[in-house]
């Protein structure tokens, strides 16, 4: 049983979307404002390598101005640099990769999430959403694991920083794009088995 009509779900997806999007762009404009300008630098979290010196402590601070990097504790370690030096580019186009991915996986689930609220029987547009969630999803993973090898093999020893690497948070994308496919191979099968009932009757 649908609990809204089409035309109402889908109203309902789009200005949840929008209220979305413009919620993220009020805080997210004026730190990438800050970029553009060299007021901010980009900022990403490292961790000390096991291997590396004891010398090193929550207090240290390390500046590379060849690579326009530097490395500070809060004490958290973070490797901060300018976004208009040469790998500094690299970091914003990564920093805003995220928000793009956050965007269109977000259009997908609420586009499933309309159809499930609008629709009173399985439909294939309801499966292709929510595959296309799990695809996206795992290719989100698997970006964001090719990123910290490349950030941890190559570019944090090319900047100066080879006692630090870069924590991976793809396992998470993996695991949920993993049970949206999981669970759209199911509702596919729901299809199946309502037109093979239609069929009968």
């Amino acid at each position: 049983m649908a609990t809204y009509t089409r035309k109402n779900a889908t109203r309902q997806a789009y200005i949840i979307f929008a209220a979305f999007i413009a919620i993220t762009l009020f805080f997210i404009v004026p730190q990438f404002t800050g970029y553009f300008t060299g007021e901010n630098w980009i900022r990403v979290d490292v961790q000390k390598r096991k291997n590396a010196p004891v010398r090193i402590s929550n207090t240290l601070i390390q500046t590379d101005s060849i690579s326009h990097s530097r490395l500070i504790a809060y004490p958290d370690f973070k490797l901060e640099i300018q976004p208009g030096s040469s790998w500094g580019i690299y970091f914003l186009v990564r920093e805003l990769s995220g928000f793009v991915f956050a965007f269109i996986s977000l259009w997908y689930i609420l586009k499933a999430i309309k159809n499930m609220q609008s629709e009173d029987s399985f439909e294939q547009t309801t499966f292709e959403a929510i595959y296309k969630i799990g695809r996206i999803l795992i290719f989100a993973g698997i970006v964001i694991y090719l990123d910290k090898y490349f950030l941890n093999w190559y570019l944090l020893k090319t900047l100066g920083y080879s006692f630090y690497k870069v924590p991976s948070g793809g396992g998470i994308y993996l695991f949920f794009g993993a049970l949206s496919i999981y669970f759209s191979r199911y509702y596919r099968r729901g299809i199946l088995l309502q037109t093979e009932s239609e069929l009968t009757v």
